[in-house]
């Protein structure tokens, strides 16, 4: 005799529903990794245009002898830099953020044979949020030759 029956069996039912819940794990991890991945691309984007506020506002190439380096080394809240330049709108998403700018001499070599190569190192950290890991820095070469009295004239 042959039973006819129709709908599925409770092993079928919990067969489907196991590899239903195994394809939606997989899907929630790919979608809370892009979304970290989002949230660290809008932190970078928003430290590269810190970095641009201070090198459109302290000028490095605006230095010409070593009493210039106080004017562009500074330190202060990103959210100033975009209010002074009135973008209302990156003040707001910048609030939070801080930056430094700061100028070493090149460490000279320990013989003092050798020639000043007139090299500052140029070190501008972005910070934001709380942990030490929230934080950027820049480090540039800058050349500043000597300017000698018989140039100047």
């Amino acid at each position: 005799m042959r039973s006819s029956r129709s709908g599925m069996t409770l092993v079928e039912v919990l067969l489907a529903a196991m590899l239903l819940g195994l394809a939606m794990m997989g899907i929630f991890t790919c979608l809370s990794k892009c979304l970290r991945l989002v949230s660290a691309s809008r932190e970078a984007q928003k430290v590269n245009l810190v970095f641009d506020l201070i090198d459109f506002k302290y000028p490095i190439n605006a230095i010409k002898e070593e009493d210039d380096f106080e004017e562009v080394e500074v330190e202060g809240d990103a959210s100033d830099l975009a209010s002074d330049l009135g973008d209302e709108r990156s003040r707001k998403e910048l609030e939070g953020y801080r930056y430094q700018r700061k100028f070493d001499e090149k460490l000279a070599p320990e013989d003092d044979d050798e020639p000043n190569d007139h090299l500052f190192i140029c070190r501008t950290v972005v910070t934001w949020g709380d942990g030490e890991d929230e934080r950027e820095e820049r480090v540039e070469y800058f050349y500043l030759p000597e300017i000698d009295e018989h140039e100047a004239q």
